[in-house]
């Protein structure tokens, strides 16, 4: 791990930015100016209120001394609803600290802080737990029960489907990186309990980041530093029965090896947007997106105009409000090869921004008698003709279909028959040429299996969903929203077979996602809702 060389705080200006914002400004008495936001800071945590329009920061370090004044315990806001205006919105609260776990948790509307660092120059590891009330911006300790982890900084995420928050990974003093995975469930008395997951385990390691991916079920990480050597890995955890390890394999050119870089999970696209980070060659400031379907793939985004300083260890999230990204301090080099902390905020509008990605792999869900295809396609402008083979036999033109909202692109494909085989594949324009992409091979099953369809995008007023269930039995339909509050559930016995659920048209323009339980068994789709 790179030694860091401590310099007195830098204040850099926010002219280099995706969008600069200036800082807020408050007038004092004496007709001075006070400047009036955090200042600078890295290894912050910074968590979104999307029901509040807001995001909420705490504590972090400000890189001057090993001292414990240089760990910080404030909390601020820093409103989205408009132009970003920060405001201090509790003074105390826990010990000063950085790199701790912060993960909000909708249904008891509160932001749960655990564990993190301390003065020192190795630091003293915390493992406390406290939570942040959102409604009345207050500060307490949570007790749990169980035997919780030696204390250590460690990165996590809340699982909304079984109330509770993972970590993974992490860094502790004495004894350094690991590779544990802990949860602390929120129902009831708050309890820890160590996951040991099937499958062969990422080796131990910290500084990389993580997120949850509601469409898969499952946490995601990336990169980091083990064994001293910076890695980009792309690791996924199964949350849903027994948790299992699978590496992933992500097609396209991947990130350099990096370490101390940031993630955030983009809902309307589904995919993981990667900023900045210390790589072999130093701070960087690009961008990444690893499209979240199948195995995935990587891309690299392309920002227009200056951008910010490059940097690790910054405070990075996603405002749905304003489908941006937000980014605040981190660390970078200084003059004489010293290391200086920022205090500049930034966003970048990511509904626009362009990628190299054509046509990702097709997602299908096979029935005794449909086929039904979704593609992700980078331009929605152009038609795509749909092609079929049968069991190796020569391609066949079936249709063509033109993306929608979203960019993508369903094929219901009812001239099947069960048990047999069939390959398709997507032809399309690409720069004056005819490409063929998104190809892949499904077989009919001869029995009906548990599925739920439901639209990417609903833009009028109906909201439905089509169940199919393999037998007779009680089922259990519930919609959740960005945060993962549940919204609504349905529980019935309905007969094998397809059903269309009318969900209503009372709702909040947002991202949603729909989740069917049958017998132990779940399927989940996200849905978009626009007015």
């Amino acid at each position: 791990m790179r030694r860091r060389l401590f310099a007195a705080p830098v204040l850099l200006s926010a002219v280099i930015a995706f969008a600069p914002l200036a800082v807020s400004i408050a007038s004092a008495a004496d007709g001075t100016s006070t400047s009036y936001d955090p200042g600078p800071r890295f290894l912050a945590s910074f968590t979104a209120d999307a029901s509040r329009n807001r995001m909420i920061l705490f504590g972090g370090w400000n890189g001057t001394s090993l001292a414990l004044s240089s760990y910080l315990n404030d909390t601020w806001q820093l409103d989205v609803s408009g132009v970003p205006q920060w405001t201090q919105v509790a003074a105390g609260g826990p010990p000063a600290r950085m790199h701790a776990v912060f993960v909000h948790d909708p249904t008891r509307d509160r932001m749960v802080l655990f564990g993190g660092k301390t003065t020192g120059a190795v630091g003293t590891d915390l493992g406390d737990v406290w939570v942040f009330d959102l409604a009345s911006n207050t500060w307490s300790p949570l007790f749990t029960s169980g035997s919780p982890p030696a204390p250590f900084a460690t990165h996590g995420i809340y699982d909304p489907i079984r109330d509770r928050m993972v970590t993974f990974g992490g860094f502790r003093a004495g004894s350094g990186p690991t590779n544990e995975v802990w949860e602390l469930t929120f129902s009831g008395t708050p309890t820890w309990n160590p996951i040991t997951p099937a499958g062969t385990p990422p080796t131990p390691r910290h500084n990389l980041s993580v997120i949850y991916d509601p469409f898969g079920d499952r946490l995601i990480a990336f990169g980091g530093l083990s064994g001293g050597v910076r890695i980009n890995e792309v690791w996924a955890l199964s949350l849903s029965g027994t948790p299992t390890w699978t590496m992933l394999t992500p097609a396209g050119t991947p990130p350099a090896a990096r370490e101390a870089h940031m993630s955030v999970y983009d809902p309307l696209r589904m995919r993981m947007i990667m900023f900045a980070g210390f790589t072999n060659s130093g701070f960087q400031n690009d961008t990444w997106a690893l499209d979240l379907s199948g195995s995935g793939s990587w891309t690299q985004l392309v920002i227009d105009g200056p951008l910010p300083y490059r940097r690790d260890f910054a405070a990075y999230e996603y405002d749905i409000g304003e489908d941006r990204l937000v980014l605040y301090g981190g660390n970078t080099t200084g003059t004489l090869g010293s290391q200086e902390v920022l205090g500049d905020l930034h966003t970048v509008d990511i509904a626009t921004i362009p990628t190299a990605t054509q046509v990702s792999a097709a997602e299908p869900e096979a029935q005794p008698d449909r086929v039904l295809l979704r593609w992700h396609v980078s331009s929605a402008a152009q038609s795509y003709e749909v092609f079929r083979s049968e069991a190796g036999a020569v391609w066949e033109r079936i249709g063509s279909r033109q993306p929608e909202a979203g960019g993508v692109l369903t094929w219901d494909d009812r001239d099947v028959v069960a048990g047999h085989s069939y390959s398709y594949r997507l032809r399309f324009a690409d720069d004056g040429a005819m490409r063929f992409g998104g190809e892949l091979s499904v077989t009919v099953p001869r029995e009906f299996a548990l599925a739920l369809r439901a639209p990417d995008l609903v833009t009028a007023d109906a909201f439905q969903v089509e169940m199919t269930l393999p037998a007779r039995g009680d089922t259990r339909l519930e919609v959740f929203d960005v945060s993962g509050r549940r919204v609504f559930e349905q529980s019935d016995a309905r007969d094998a077979g397809r059903h269309t659920v009318s969900l209503g048209s009372k709702w909040t323009p947002g991202v949603y996602w729909v989740r069917l339980e049958r017998a132990g068994t779940s399927v989940q789709r996200r849905v978009a809702i626009l007015r």
